[in-house]
């Protein structure tokens, strides 16, 4: 449920966390089944499906450069690691991989194929997230801009990237943009997370409200 959901987002404040979670709660309640989530780098959708018990009425998205069901050999790619668990006679493995298998086969949310840099959304979004995918890019802020350009009004996106050390001085780049766009009228803002080995977690959060785009 949400809980299990919240609670896997331990890069992201407790303040900020509930910042996200009254918007979910608010804006669902509010909308009901107009209430649109869209998940960016899906991947087998444990997410989504934690969610969909919490927003039975929404309509949810997952969003994913690799077709699972569709891509077979990269889906065997994908459960290697568990495949060598189970073979190492690892108790759990094998349950972890039919839950897997499970939400790809019979997901609780509608998938849909494309970059996330310039994806377009089936509907305008009330929530966007990305957790642990914009540094896999060359362009994490394209994806972040394209997010944001379809949002629903009053929506809300939050978009983790997990910075390097090598590239720790493009905080300050983040900073310098976020407030570039703010001078235009946008709510967009940048958290720094807590470091953790040699990487540094970096959140984007950003609310549409009017007609700015960036």
């Amino acid at each position: 449920g949400l809980q299990d959901y919240l609670q896997m987002l331990t890069f992201i404040s407790p303040s900020l966390r509930k910042t996200f979670e009254d918007h979910l709660l608010n804006t669902y309640k509010v909308k009901g089944e107009d209430f649109v989530y869209v998940e960016e780098g899906a991947g087998f959708g444990q997410a989504l499906n934690d969610l969909r018990g919490s927003l039975a009425k929404a309509k949810l998205y997952g969003i994913d450069i690799k077709d699972w069901v569709k891509d077979p050999k990269a889906l065997k790619e994908a459960l290697g690691p568990l495949d060598k668990m189970i073979k190492d006679g690892v108790a759990s493995a094998q349950a972890i991989k039919e839950k897997y298998i499970a939400r790809i086969t019979n997901p609780g949310y509608e998938f849909v194929l494309g970059d996330i840099t310039d994806v377009e959304f089936p509907k305008a979004a009330d929530l966007v997230t990305s957790f642990f995918v914009l540094q896999y890019l060359d362009d994490p802020l394209a994806a972040v801009a394209n997010a944001f350009n379809q949002l629903a009004q009053d929506g809300m996106l939050v978009m983790h990237l997990l910075l390097p050390s090598s590239e720790y001085a493009l905080y300050d780049f983040y900073e310098t943009l976020a407030q570039d766009i703010r001078d235009q009228g946008a709510s967009f803002e940048v958290y720094k997370g807590e470091q953790v080995g040699e990487y540094l977690d970096v959140v984007f959060v950003a609310r549409l409200a009017g007609n700015k785009k960036i």
